[in-house]
């Protein structure tokens, strides 16, 4: 996984940034800031994990993600439409993922593929310890240790079927594990 790990990431690079988040209470709500640069390359930039968040911290959580990387879009997991309607109210563009769960995974696990230059489309910064974390040991047969690779799942799918790709990467399901290790 060294190769999608990265310690300094030049944000000024990067042509826009969008975020995922997965809610939780008892297992942790996860918001990831996610940019991407001029080749679709996707950079996992920050991370805000913790449990029994109430919606006034994580709107400022989130706020705080807009003040440092900028605004873009929030995809959400779906299961909260009122903490969806609560972040959009505190000025949030905040969106209800619409994709499937296996869309997802295959984005990811497209991502993590080395492309044609040889170089992965997903990089993560190393003080995202709990994405990364998950990242080594996600399961998809076990919906459990996921909250950072679902917020992620979310807005990479989104972001590519918002951006007109014809079709999600391709990797099989199942990649995102094997692959990263």
């Amino acid at each position: 996984y060294t190769i999608h790990v990265l310690h300094n990431i030049d944000i000024s690079t990067l042509k826009k940034v969008a975020y995922g988040i997965d809610f939780g209470w008892t297992n942790a709500t996860a918001v990831l800031a996610i940019g991407f640069d001029g080749d679709g390359r996707a950079y996992i930039l920050d991370e805000f994990y913790k449990t029994q968040v109430r919606n006034e911290e994580l709107a400022a959580a989130m706020n705080e993600f807009y003040g440092k990387y900028g605004k873009g879009t929030a995809w959400c997991d779906s299961s909260e439409p009122a903490t969806i309607d609560f972040l959009k109210r505190s000025g949030i563009d905040a969106r209800p993922k619409t994709n499937k769960r296996e869309d997802g995974i295959k984005e990811v696990g497209g991502r993590l593929e080395k492309a044609g230059d040889g170089r992965p489309r997903l990089y993560i910064h190393s003080q995202c310890v709990n994405t990364i974390d998950e990242f080594q040991n996600y399961d998809e047969k076990r919906k459990e240790h996921d909250h950072s690779a679902d917020g992620a799942m979310y807005c990479l799918a989104m972001e590519s079927l918002s951006a007109g790709s014809q079709r999600l990467r391709t990797a099989p399901i199942g990649v995102v594990a094997g692959r990263y290790r």
